[in-house]
């Protein structure tokens, strides 16, 4: 009964980059592949499911392309009580490999499914690149993931793995001390509950 699992399955087969070497290997081979994917998949949301109905944590990790979102056992955990979807950039994180240019960062946008709101808060970062203006100082260049560098990005960054440690860390004393992360209200939230409808403002000199 492990307070987190960190469920990481095998993401080639359902893959974009696989999909387009798919017309030259032996379709067979191919669905066979497919197909064991996909019970792994299913085996890995019965975990989540467990985790979620128990009352403890889980962390679900899958590129942002692979199209093992849209099975249907990832859906319906996806839209259990308290579980969120979170999109985040691995650049963000540190994230690197090497190509012809040397080493650069890699964007590598993932998803991350969990129903612990303080790992999530954390873990929701995205690249600082700004495509409406080329022109700024600190945007930094993106390693491509082609020509075999996928294998360069298999591992998490360790800024990851402690932004995903300090969170589940923040979880266990939320959980003791029974309290709920409620979302920042902004400063116009703020001052409406100062104001009194009942009575004129009085000011003070």
């Amino acid at each position: 009964k492990p307070y987190m699992v960190m469920c990481s399955p095998m993401c080639t087969a359902f893959s974009q980059l696989q999909a387009l070497n798919e017309e030259r290997r032996d379709p067979q081979v191919v669905r066979r592949e497919l197909e064991s994917a996909k019970d792994h998949v299913r085996w890995v949301m019965k975990v989540c499911a467990l985790q979620h109905r128990e009352g403890r944590y889980f962390l679900y990790e899958h590129p942002a392309t692979a199209t093992s979102w849209k099975m249907p056992e990832v859906v319906k955990v996806a839209n259990l009580d308290r579980v969120q979807v979170v999109k985040l950039d691995m650049c963000a994180f540190g994230m690197t490999a090497q190509d012809k240019e040397g080493e650069g960062l890699v964007k590598k946008t993932t998803k991350m499914m969990t129903n612990s709101p303080e790992v999530a808060t954390r873990i929701a970062k995205r690249c600082t690149n700004k495509k409406e203006d080329k022109s700024r100082n600190e945007e930094h260049r993106h390693v491509m993931l082609i020509n075999g560098r996928a294998r360069q990005a298999q591992e998490y960054p360790r800024a990851l793995c402690r932004d995903i440690c300090e969170g589940v860390s923040a979880q266990k004393k939320m959980d003791c001390r029974n309290l709920v992360l409620m979302d920042a209200m902004s400063m116009e939230e703020m001052y409406a509950l100062g104001v009194d409808e009942l009575h004129e403002d009085v000011e003070y000199e």
